[in-house]
């Protein structure tokens, strides 16, 4: 049987069963250091360019020149001393893994004039029989880049054991150089912007976009990068208008009132997440009491405003104005697929926290809250919300200050703190 190449349509799949999956594309591989389970880095499984359409085998892995040096007379010892594995990353079945790696033939740096540093292409000793859970991905025959519906790439999650796919925004501004990141200095090739996310590693992988149906290889990951008010910053191809959907970004340190979506995904309220270009124009920060914590509020160079009939955001808390009376609260966040969650939270004695966090936590800044069974895992600069009087007012916005525990009822529970608005306008 033939396959072709990033099309996943041919098995009755689509990209979004891969991400709210968790696993990675049949493309994406791993690059094991001999006898050992841990990642060195990752790879994409490519065809050569007269084939790459239709055909039931391959022998080439692309990765970054980082995972290999930029030495190819040194390739010898190297093509002894790594293996490649094909297919799911499984670290409990360690022995099976390694059994099934696949030995290293060669080893080529390829270098040209729009991406520095290089790419290295390993070809393997064993040809990869192609089949529903390993196939290539497409390349591009020319250097111009089409508008994609959406990009991922490929992460190691080092703390779960897994290989899975992360939305990515892609920056159109190519080659990316240092006239659009300074931090790149003599670096250049295209930068994207992905989510930060602690304990994931993305050396060696693939930035993957889908035009019409079909995934196109648009290139290795390098290296991430900060900068002024982004998130993380991908530069294996990509560059800097900031993608906000349309209720805006969650990250941390963000204004307490937007919400994120991925970008192309369906979010679990009602309505289609859109999106648009909007560039940061300023930046503010406040600080509050010692300086420790604060707001950081950006200013973007267009407004946003809300569709007719559209919910309506709740307004901000006004200076001084006590959350003492509300009717009831909840707070938002993304779980561990990517969904927008919402839950229903209690807002308790400021005792509470102080006993969890001893003096991390200011009664005078921070309101301490409650809630049960979370679904949320992302959740630091979410809002707090909270209804009086009929009226939804944002009081507050989540810190990185949180205690799981078992509450007297015997069930999972977490503490949390969260800056207050009505105390530092």
């Amino acid at each position: 049987m033939n396959i072709g190449c990033g099309d996943v349509g041919q098995f009755n799949l689509t990209e979004e069963d891969y991400f709210y999956g968790r696993y990675s594309f049949p493309w994406t591989v791993t690059i094991l250091k001999h006898r050992s389970p841990l990642v060195h880095c990752l790879g994409i499984l490519i065809q050569s360019a007269d084939i790459q359409h239709a055909s039931n085998w391959t022998q080439f892995v692309l990765t970054s020149s980082q995972c290999f040096g930029y030495n190819n007379n040194d390739s010898e010892r190297k093509k002894k001393l790594f293996y490649v594995f094909v297919g799911k990353y499984n670290p409990r079945n360690v022995s099976e893994m390694i059994k099934n790696s696949l030995k290293i033939e060669d080893i080529k740096e390829y270098k040209d004039s729009t991406s520095t540093p290089h790419i290295t292409l390993l070809k393997l000793k064993t040809p990869v029989i192609l089949h529903k859970n390993r196939h290539p991905v497409c390349l591009i025959k020319t250097k111009k880049l089409h508008v994609a519906q959406k990009c991922f790439v490929s992460g190691y999650n080092m703390k779960k054991n897994v290989v899975a796919e992360y939305p990515a925004s892609l920056i159109f501004e190519f080659p990316c150089t240092k006239d659009s990141f300074r931090v790149l200095q003599n670096k250049k090739g295209l930068c994207s912007e992905v989510k930060q996310l602690q304990n994931v590693k993305h050396d060696g992988a693939g930035l993957t976009c889908f035009v019409n149906g079909k995934a196109y290889l648009y290139g290795i990951f390098y290296r991430s990068f900060f900068a002024l008010t982004r998130d993380r910053i991908y530069q294996p191809l990509t560059v800097l208008d900031m993608l906000l959907p349309k209720k805006v970004k969650m990250y941390p340190l963000r204004l307490p009132d937007m919400i994120a979506f991925f970008a192309g995904f369906q979010p679990t309220v009602s309505g289609k997440a859109a999106a648009v270009l909007i560039r940061i124009h300023t930046v503010n920060v406040r600080e509050i009491g010692n300086g420790n914590l604060g707001f950081l509020i950006l200013e973007m160079s267009k407004s946003i405003s809300k569709r007719e009939n559209g919910t309506s955001y709740p307004r901000r808390a006004r200076r001084k104005e006590h959350i003492n009376g509300v009717d009831s609260c909840h707070t938002t966040g993304l779980d561990e697929d990517g969904f927008v969650q919402y839950n229903k939270v209690d807002i308790v004695t400021p005792i509470a926290c102080e006993q969890f966090f001893g003096n991390k936590f200011d009664r005078n800044f921070m309101i301490c809250v409650t809630e049960e069974n979370s679904p949320i895992t992302h959740s630091v600069g979410a809002p707090l919300i909270c209804k009086k009087n009929n009226v939804e007012i944002t009081f507050g916005i989540k810190l990185a200050l949180s205690a799981e525990y078992e509450n007297k009822n015997e069930n999972n529970a977490t503490a949390s703190a969260y800056l207050s608005i009505a105390e530092v306008q």
